[in-house]
């Protein structure tokens, strides 16, 4: 089961702005894709959005409140709501909603849902998805690319690294930080999985990103996947991307918030992918999931030079190293774009990589005949 989905939202000082010319219908509204189908019921009906078996009508993942938001004023909090209305347009789940913040402003919210292999996409503020009827952390595996594996929601890790703490309520992970942006949970119980992926994604941000402030910027641009814990155990897309309950940004903090203006005619939007499917285990779930959204991104193959890049990379590790404070070695890091050195300690270890640079340039430097090269490189390696 494959669907993605386009969702607007727009912040507004106390105005219903919802599509008039589309005719509310109460009883639930069906999208198939597939062996599965979501269901999207308008008003109060629980649950308010399901994803289930078409055959069987077996619910699987729900979402009592479709419409959130994360507010920033006098006291942090969030609003909820429901669709209003629900149509097919198009070939399309079209829902429409209001959300009441305690403040008075009204945020309406338009989505339309689609079944792949239409590229769609979706947006909003926050996106949960349980599994239906709730099963406890204990029964879910999560995959979060490049910070998450085979780890269930339960017990802790380094109490440092992103999820390091797995008794946390969130676990919210920029999505710059994953190479091949996803999430995945399996459960053992009902035999399903769900992935949760963006389409189209453009991350950028014009503030300054290593501070730990409330930044609002309506140029933020990238979201955070990841998971959650309360109410029930969801996977979930925020967006703009707050970070936490561990963060990079400012480990004193346990979140870093990023979030929109709320102006008249401010509007943003996100696009992901929905995907479903039984599960076999969980390293045939990851492997299916990671080709899907693999797939989906279909990422460029490019003819790369690969003696001009590794010319390129001697050279700079000929002009980097150097003697720092009376010691031989390379810089740290440097900014970009000027070069400009920032730090210098002669790291190591994995992420240092002295040795290892000071081999490469031992190593050119015998084979091209530039003394200067080999003697950096052999000074390095006797520190």
């Amino acid at each position: 089961m494959k669907f993605s989905s386009l969702a607007a939202v727009a912040a507004l000082a106390a105005t219903n702005t919802l599509a008039r010319h589309l005719q509310p219908r109460q009883e639930p509204v069906t999208l198939q894709s597939g062996d599965y189908e979501l269901v999207i019921t308008p008003g109060d009906a629980e649950p308010s959005v399901a994803m289930r078996e078409t055959a069987s009508g077996t619910v699987l993942f729900v979402e009592e409140q479709p419409l959130q938001i994360l507010l920033n004023g006098d006291v942090t909090n969030t609003a909820n709501g429901k669709y209003a209305a629900v149509v097919t347009e198009d070939g399309a789940l079209v829902g429409t909603g209001d959300v009441l913040s305690a403040s008075g402003s009204v945020f309406s919210f338009k989505t339309a849902t689609r079944s792949h292999p239409m590229a769609d996409s979706q947006s909003g503020v926050q996106l949960p998805l349980h599994l239906w009827p709730d099963q406890p952390a204990r029964s879910s595996r999560l995959r979060i690319s490049g910070s998450w594996h085979l780890v269930r929601l339960q017990g802790t890790r380094s109490p440092g690294v992103l999820a390091g703490d797995l008794n946390n309520n969130y676990f919210y992970i920029r999505e710059m930080r994953m190479p091949l942006p996803f999430v995945m949970m399996q459960d053992s119980t009902s035999g399903q999985h769900l992935s949760l992926g963006p389409q189209d994604a453009s991350p950028a941000s014009p503030v300054d990103e290593p501070n730990g402030n409330w930044w609002i910027d309506e140029g933020i641009t990238y979201a955070s996947l990841g998971a959650q814990r309360v109410p029930s155990t969801k996977l979930a897309i925020v967006y703009p991307g707050i970070e936490g309950e561990k963060n990079y940004i400012n480990p004193a903090a346990p979140f870093v918030y990023r979030s929109h203006p709320v102006t008249n005619g401010v509007t943003h939007s996100y696009s992901f992918r929905i995907n479903a499917a039984p599960s076999a285990d969980f390293g045939l779930d990851v492997r299916q999931s990671w080709r899907y959204h693999h797939d989906m991104v279909n990422p460029e193959i490019a003819s790369v030079p690969a003696n001009d890049v590794y010319r390129a990379s001697i050279d700079l590790l000929g002009f980097y190293g150097a003697d720092y404070n009376g010691w031989p070695g390379f810089p740290f890091s440097c900014n970009l774009p000027d070069g400009d050195i920032r730090e210098i300690t002669f790291q190591m270890g994995f992420i240092g990589q002295q040795l290892p640079a000071a081999h490469l340039l031992l190593r050119d430097g015998y084979l091209t005949g530039q003394s200067n090269l080999a003697d950096m490189g052999r000074r390095i390696l006797d520190f």
